[in-house]
């Protein structure tokens, strides 16, 4: 799948697994571009949920890159929701594990640990994009969990991965 774009519709979803320990699920009003090759995925619209298990392949491999219109992340076995609201806002949730987020100009970044949902903005205006603590919204546990039971992984919310 290097460089092919996945839309949904309204009322819609598509769930694309890799292999046996990740899935992700595009949401409705979603454009997507999927680079396998170079390991990328570029949200341009809509959300994503995912679920990538820490597995020795992940371990052994590079990690994954997100790009959003204001954000970029770099993934190794972490559950996360991320959803473009505008083309100028992007709402990111580390639902479970680790991650390195960074504006899409690689000016502001951060590093985020979550057992249970820790979210942010990312949010472009006059004088750059900056990141914002967020709260909870657009998915839950359930939306995660089911997601996860796709490619069978438990996510444990007690721990940090």
């Amino acid at each position: 799948m290097d460089g092919n774009t996945v839309k949904t519709g309204p009322d819609s979803y598509v769930e694309i697994k890799f292999g046996d320990s990740r899935v992700l699920k595009a949401e409705e009003n979603t454009r997507l571009v999927l680079d396998a090759g170079e390991k990328t995925f570029r949200l341009k619209s809509g959300a994503l949920a995912v679920v990538q298990s820490k597995t020795r392949w992940f371990i052994r491999n590079n990690s994954w890159l997100v790009e959003t219109p204001t954000m970029a992340a770099t993934v190794r076995g972490t559950v996360y929701y991320t959803k473009v609201e505008t083309p100028d806002e992007v709402y990111f949730c580390l639902c479970n594990g680790k991650i390195h987020l960074e504006d899409s100009n690689a000016v502001d970044s951060v590093n985020l640990e979550a057992a249970h949902h820790r979210a942010v903005r990312f949010v472009r205006g006059n004088d750059g994009i900056v990141h914002q603590d967020s709260t909870l919204l657009y998915h839950d546990d359930r939306v995660m969990e089911a997601v996860a039971d796709e490619v069978n992984v438990s996510i444990n919310w007690s721990r940090i991965p």
